[in-house]
């Protein structure tokens, strides 16, 4: 279909990938972990209303670098709670390696009314760590045509007009009351009992919400028995966010369908079929002023904030990386924290790197804020404690999600303040001398002007270029298609590879014997990226002698660039010494070259 708002839904299976365990082992071999954040445990539940026999999947999610035990539920009566599978996954983030481990649970209601599910316990790093509960309500059991015993009866949605029940389409929404801002999941569930080809699906409007921006749909898919019926569910997944206070309505969800004929071949025509889920009526509540904290940026959701850095005793003017992870329920479209630092702790920001993703049926945001820390002087300095304010729609008030303070030692002697020695090394970088070459405008000339023999001559020298001109023009694009193509394979690439490192070197000893120790660290990273096929101008010493373990350079190498690429972050940000730094790093480059080659 032509139509924007129509999505093309994948019946077919996916196959379930294998996790590549060795990978991970790799990663954590080749990149310790120079410092850990505190481990964190994360309960949530695809549906939070259930029926008296029915259940719900329930996923745990564990934050930490070492888990000692499975979780355990704290609180689970008159709930069965069954462990059905395991995930695990490894992300490498400033130099240290972070493994999140997903369990998912199905549990079944075994008594009506609301229960209480959790907290999740678990043992990470050897300290016991708990997660929020959560509130299941089991109500009484429903019958009726395949599909209605799987929402609240105020969800039913029609099967469009067939007597057969052979599909059915039903929506809901997470919460049917939310507040201006807070991150809302749609459910759409759609069974189909009999064969068909091909499933459109046409988006509704969705009245006072909007899509969470640069976020899919999630989808999954499974059999389930209905009422003695096997049917082929599919179930989305989509984020949405509260955009304005009011009543307002989500449209029914559309679907259509080729169903095929029974008994006859899977290559007939198909007859196209249409029908629709339930509409959702909802109202968006607005933020209360009572309560509203200083700094409050709109956040609504559950989040929680830590810090981390990469070490803590340093000299004056050497680099501390420092984290600040920002994580939880909900949305984190542009937070914004406030760092306050004394005047003697010079800060560098990166931009903020933002991680969003469906898990069950909540939004899950990710926000770090990187900062490198210079310290001027010596002596003992305090990282303060960093605030975030929010909305807790659960409880209905605003939170403070606050960071813990860092202490750090600085040792050496003071150094000049490094904002004044880069503004002066780009000032002294950008002046260029001028040089008069030559004058473009030519004499006028005056008098009669010679036109000499006007005849044209077949062997006159324009003659002779018109006519070599093509040849020469095609000989030129057969041999540019000739050298493209040979460019394209793997010889060429490697030729390209080589002939840029070469060029790398060239610049590396040049900066070393004109002691420019700048674009000596540029052309040493031009170097690296020619070798390694990647780009490391982002390179930090951690990452480049991690990069190098496994290229074939020995361990020394590898050591001696960490310690090279230190001296380039002191030097640039704390004022350090350049001294030599330009001749050590052309003769690291000489010497790697000779064990790669």
């Amino acid at each position: 279909m032509g139509n924007a708002n129509t999505a093309s839904l994948r019946l077919s299976r996916l196959p379930v990938r294998s996790t590549v365990l060795w990978l991970g082992l790799a990663l954590v071999t080749l990149t310790p972990a120079t410092a850990s954040g505190e481990g964190r445990v994360l309960l949530s539940a695809s549906r939070t209303t259930i029926q008296l026999g029915d259940a719900t999947q329930v996923e745990v999610e564990i934050e930490g670098q070492q888990l000692d035990k499975a979780p355990r539920f704290v609180e689970s009566e008159n709930l069965d709670v069954t462990l059905a599978g395991r995930a695990s996954s490894f992300s490498m983030t400033n130099g240290s390696v972070e493994q999140r481990t997903t369990y998912s649970f199905q549990v079944t209601g075994l008594k009506e009314g609301q229960h209480t599910l959790g907290p999740a316990e678990a043992i990470i790093d050897g300290k016991r760590v708990v997660s929020d509960s959560i509130r299941i309500e089991v109500v009484p059991a429903q019958t009726g045509r395949p599909g209605e015993s799987r929402l609240s009866p105020s969800s039913r949605g029609p099967a469009a007009g067939t007597k057969s029940q052979d599909w059915y389409a039903l929506a809901e929404l997470s919460d049917t009351k939310p507040y201006v801002g807070q991150s809302l999941t749609y459910r759409l569930e759609v069974g189909v009992a009999v064969a068909i080809r091909g499933m459109n699906w046409e988006r509704p409007t969705w009245g006072s919400l909007a899509p969470e921006p640069g976020i899919e749909p999630g989808q999954s898919e499974h059999p389930e028995v209905l009422d003695g019926r096997r049917y082929n569910v599919t179930q989305l997944v989509v984020p949405l966010f509260a955009l304005e206070e009011g009543a307002s309505t989500i449209d029914p969800s559309t679907m259509q369908i080729g169903v095929v004929r029974r008994g006859g071949s899977f290559l007939q025509p198909t007859t196209q079929r249409s029908f629709s889920s339930n509409a959702i009526d909802l109202q968006v509540r607005p933020l209360p002023q009572e309560g509203r904290p200083k700094g409050f940026g709109g956040a609504v959701g559950r989040f929680g904030l830590t810090a981390t850095t990469d070490r803590t005793e340093v000299q004056a003017g050497e680099t501390i990386s420092l984290t600040l992870k920002l994580s939880g329920r909900g949305s984190l479209r542009s937070p914004e924290i406030d760092l306050k630092l004394p005047e003697a702790l010079k800060v560098y920001s990166e931009d903020p790197e933002r991680r969003v993703r469906i898990v069950g049926s909540e939004l899950r945001s990710e926000v770090l804020f990187r900062e490198a820390v210079v310290p001027l002087e010596p002596g003992k300095y305090t990282i303060p404690s960093v605030r975030f304010p929010y909305f807790d729609p659960e409880a209905g008030r605003y939170r403070v999600a606050t960071s813990q303070p860092i202490a750090i030692e600085v040792g050496g002697t003071a150094v000049v303040d490094p904002a004044i020695v880069a503004r002066s090394a780009e000032l002294t970088h950008a002046k260029k001398t001028v040089e008069v070459l030559g004058s473009d405008i030519l004499p006028l000339h005056t008098g009669e002007r010679v036109l000499g023999d006007t005849r044209i001559r077949l062997l006159s020298p324009w003659i002779l270029v018109l006519l070599i001109v093509p040849l020469v023009g095609f000989s030129g694009v057969s041999i540019a298609h000739n050298r493209k193509r040979f460019e394209g394979t793997s010889r060429g690439q490697e030729q390209r590879r080589l002939k840029a490192a070469r060029a790398a070197m060239k610049a590396v000893r040049e900066a070393g014997r004109d002691n420019d120790p700048i674009e000596a660290e540029r052309a040493v990273r031009s170097y690296l990226g020619a070798r390694l096929d990647r780009s490391a101008d982002a390179f930090s010493p951690q990452d480049g002698a991690a990069a190098l373990s496994g290229s074939g350079l020995s361990e020394t190498t590898a050591a001696a660039l960490g310690r090279l690429l230190e001296r380039c972050e002191a030097a640039r940000y704390g004022g350090g010494s350049t001294d030599g730094l330009a001749e050590d790093l052309a003769a690291w480059t000489t010497t790697a070259d000779k064990e790669w080659s």
